[in-house]
C-alpha cells in the first residue's frame, strides 16, 4: 500500500470535493471543515501536489476502491488547474481560513496564468499560517506576517520625500542606524508597509513603489498599493487610481520576475467592472490620461472591453463616444462582443458595432456583418455596408455588389464609392447593370468612377458611350456625360483619350471647355513626370 497521506490532506480533500459536487449540503461542508481544522495542529503540515498523484497512482495499482480515491484526485486536478505545486500550514489556521483556501480550490482555474489568480485570491485572505508554492517557477506565497512594525521616521527618508509620509507621535524618532544606506532604504520600506493605517497618501505609495524595493518585498509593497488604489476607487479618485496604475506599469519594474508577478496580480486586482467604468469616463474628461488609459485597458483585455462597449451604449454626449471608440478599436478582445452587439434591438447599438469592427478590420466578422445589410433601419445597413469594404474579404466583396441595389440612395453611394477604392474585377457586371437603373446622379457618378478604376475593356466603352449626347428623343443629360469624362480622365485609357480630343471638338460649349480641361491637365501631369 502507498504511503498514507496526512489526514488533512484527506480531510481538505473530501471538503473540496464537496464544494465541487455538492456546493449545497452545507452540513456536509462543515462537518469535513471540523475534521480538517481539529488535524491541523502547530506542526508544519504540507499538501504536496506531487504526493497527492502518486498516493492515487499507487493506491489504484493496489485495487483500492476508485470511489475513495476520487477526493484525492479531485483536490490534485484542482491544484493542477490553479498551478499550486504545495500548500504548507506554517501554524494553526483559523477555520474561516481553511475553509476560504478549500473554497479557492474548488473555484475554476484561470488557463495558462502560472498561479496569478490562486495568487490573489491568498492575498486578500492575508492569512498567518498558510503558505503555498506556485507556478513553473516555484514561487512562493509565504504566510502575510503580523502588521507590528513601528512608522518610519524622518530621520529614515532623507531630503528626498520626508513629507510625503505620516509620521506617527506615538514615540521618539529611531536612533542613527549604522547600516549602509541600502540596508536602510530596504528598512525604511519594510517599516513604511507595515506601519498600522490604511488611510495613506498617494505619494507615501509612490515614494515606497520607486525607492529600489528588492524582489522579496515586492509581494508585500504591491498588495499594499492595490489596497489603497481600491481605496482610491471607492472614493472616486480615478486621477489617483490612474496614477498607481501607471507608476506599476512603469518599464522600471520589468527587470524582475517577482515584481512583474506581484503588479500583474494588482493590476489584475484593479480589474472589476466598477472601477474600469470609474477609470473610462476620465476618457472623455481628460485628453492627457488617454494614452495611460489605453495601455491599462489593453493589458486587461476582455473585462475593460465589456466596460467600454457598456459606456459606449450608454453615452449621451458625442465627445464621450468618440473618446470609447477610441479606446475599443485598440482592444482586439472586443471584436467578439461587438459581434454579439450586432443582434441588438437598438439600430444605434447595432450601427456603433458595425462600424467598429470595421474600423478594427475584425475579418471573421464579414458574416455576421452581411446578416445586417437586411436591417430595417437605412443607418445600420449603410454602417455594415462601410465594414464590409473596409475588410476586403471575398464574401464582402460579393456584398457590396448586392448593396448596389439597395432601396436607399445613401447605402448605393456607399457601395459605389467602396469599389472604386478597391477596384473588384468580378464586380464590373454587377455596376454596369446598376448604373443601367440608377436615377440618382451622385450614385451614378461614383458607380462611373468606379468602373474606370477597374478598368476593363468593357468599362471603358461603357464610359465612352456615356459621354454621347444620344439621340434626340433620348438625350444624355449634361451632368452625367460631364461625370462619364471626368471618369475616363482617371484611366489614361488610350481610347479613353481619344474619346476626349474629339470631345474638345463638341459643338455644345460646356462640354468642349471641360474636355479641354481634361487634356490641359493630362498634358501639364505629363510634363512633370517627364
Amino acid at each position: 500500500m502507498p504511503e498514507p497521506l496526512h489526514p488533512f490532506a484527506e480531510h481538505l480533500a473530501k471538503l473540496v470535493w464537496q464544494l465541487v459536487y455538492r456546493p449545497t449540503m452545507v452540513g456536509e461542508h462543515k462537518a469535513s471543515l471540523r475534521e480538517a481544522f481539529m488535524v491541523s495542529d502547530t506542526a508544519v503540515v504540507s499538501v504536496n501536489r506531487a504526493d497527492l498523484v502518486e498516493y492515487v497512482n499507487s493506491a489504484g495499482r493496489e485495487g483500492m476502491d476508485r470511489s475513495k480515491l476520487s477526493p484525492i484526485s479531485e483536490l490534485a486536478n484542482r491544484m493542477a488547474s490553479h498551478s499550486v505545486k504545495m500548500i504548507t500550514l506554517t501554524g494553526r489556521p483559523a477555520a474561516s481560513e481553511v475553509l476560504s483556501v478549500a473554497r479557492a480550490l474548488a473555484a475554476e482555474g484561470v488557463r495558462d496564468d502560472d498561479g496569478q489568480a490562486f495568487d490573489m485570491m491568498l492575498l486578500d485572505l492575508e492569512s498567518s499560517s498558510i503558505a503555498v508554492v506556485l507556478g513553473r517557477d516555484n514561487f512562493v506565497r509565504a504566510a502575510t506576517p503580523p502588521i507590528a512594525m513601528p512608522a518610519i521616521s524622518p530621520d529614515m527618508l532623507g531630503a528626498s520625500g520626508a513629507s510625503a509620509f505620516e509620521i506617527s507621535s506615538a514615540g521618539p524618532a529611531p536612533t542613527a542606524d549604522p547600516k549602509s544606506p541600502q540596508e536602510q532604504r530596504h528598512q525604511m520600506i519594510v517599516d513604511a508597509l507595515q506601519r498600522p493605517g490604511r488611510a495613506r497618501a498617494l505619494d507615501d505609495l509612490l515614494i515606497r513603489l520607486r525607492g529600489g524595493a528588492r524582489p522579496e518585498e515586492a509581494p508585500l509593497l504591491m498588495n499594499e498599493i492595490g489596497r489603497r488604489a481600491e481605496e482610491l476607487a471607492r472614493e472616486g479618485a480615478w486621477m489617483g487610481v490612474l496614477e498607481v496604475i501607471s507608476e506599476m506599469m512603469s518599464p522600471d519594474y520589468e527587470h524582475d520576475r517577482d515584481f512583474e508577478r506581484a503588479i500583474g496580480v494588482q493590476l489584475r486586482r484593479l480589474a472589476q467592472p466598477p472601477t474600469l467604468r470609474g477609470l473610462a469616463e476620465l476618457l472623455g474628461q481628460r485628453r492627457d490620461a488617454r494614452p495611460a488609459l489605453h495601455r491599462y485597458f489593453s493589458y486587461v483585455g476582455d473585462a475593460a472591453a465589456d466596460a467600454l462597449i457598456d459606456l459606449l451604449v450608454k453615452a449621451e454626449r458625442a465627445k464621450d463616444r468618440r473618446a470609447y471608440r477610441d479606446a475599443i478599436v485598440q482592444l482586439p478582445s472586443a471584436a467578439k462582443p461587438l459581434q454579439q452587439l450586432l443582434q441588438d434591438h437598438r439600430w444605434f447599438v447595432v450601427r456603433n458595432a458595425a462600424e467598429l469592427l470595421g474600423e478594427m478590420d475584425v475579418k471573421q466578422a464579414d458574416a455576421a456583418l452581411v446578416e445586417v445589410l437586411e436591417h430595417r433601419d437605412v443607418r445600420v445597413r449603410r454602417a455594415a455596408t462601410v465594414a464590409l469594404i473596409r475588410l476586403g474579404t471575398p464574401r464582402a466583396a460579393r456584398t457590396i455588389t448586392e448593396a448596389l441595389r439597395d432601396a436607399d440612395a445613401t447605402v448605393r453611394l456607399q457601395a459605389a464609392r467602396g469599389l472604386a477604392d478597391s477596384p473588384n474585377p468580378r464586380a464590373a457586371a454587377a455596376m454596369l447593370s446598376a448604373l443601367n437603373d440608377e436615377d440618382v446622379e451622385e450614385v451614378q457618378h461614383a458607380l462611373m468612377i468606379a468602373l474606370a478604376r477597374e478598368g476593363s475593356a468593357n468599362s471603358i466603352a461603357r464610359l465612352i458611350d456615356e459621354t454621347k449626347q444620344g439621340s434626340l428623343l433620348n438625350r444624355r443629360p449634361l451632368g452625367r456625360r460631364l461625370a462619364a469624362m471626368a471618369a475616363l480622365s482617371e484611366t489614361q485609357h488610350h481610347d479613353a483619350l481619344t474619346t476626349l480630343r474629339a470631345l474638345s471638338r463638341e459643338r455644345d460649349r460646356e462640354i468642349r471647355e471641360a474636355a479641354e480641361r481634361i487634356l490641359a491637365a493630362e498634358s501639364s501631369h505629363a510634363m512633370v513626370e517627364r
